[in-house]
């Protein structure tokens, strides 16, 4: 039953997603690319095309960036998760990732959205919704095992 909500999940989040703006560029950062390709020296224009117009490494950099804005734990805090829920998300991962063997499917399926969210990109309609499941997850964690531990 989970995995079936899971794969709606994931097929909403790609649904809602713009996958076209994820990489493209805007005409700012053309004028930027632009820019840094001509402040290299005339000996190393090649350098300077292949760092900066080559599609393979443009893809690469708005893969690396899509994985940064997931990851980013300012990207949920304070816009889409209140900060007084951000020491129980992390004490929360701390503890799913300790007893990880534990909730192993949990784990492969978390690092499968991340991994989704890094190609598909975050510039979803309603936001990288694939891993909230996950900071509800590691707030329930946390908060159990804290009462857990109080009532010891």
């Amino acid at each position: 039953m989970l995995s079936i909500i899971y794969v709606l999940l994931v097929l909403f989040q790609i649904k809602t997603t713009n996958v076209k703006t994820a990489y493209s560029f805007t005409p700012a950062e053309i004028d930027w690319q632009i820019q840094r390709m001509n402040m290299f020296p005339p000996a190393l224009a090649r350098l300077g095309y292949i760092m900066e117009v080559k599609r393979e490494v443009q893809i690469l950099e708005k893969l690396q960036n899509n994985f940064f804005t997931v990851v980013d734990f300012k990207e949920y805090f304070p816009n889409r998760l209140p900060y007084i829920l951000s020491p129980f998300v992390l004490t929360g991962l701390y503890f799913f990732v300790s007893e990880r063997r534990k909730w192993q499917l949990v784990y492969y399926s978390f690092f499968v959205s991340i991994v989704l969210l890094t190609i598909i990109g975050s510039n979803a309609k309603y936001g990288p919704i694939l891993v909230f499941p996950y900071f509800a997850f590691f707030v329930f964690l946390s908060v159990s095992k804290i009462i857990r531990r109080v009532k010891k």
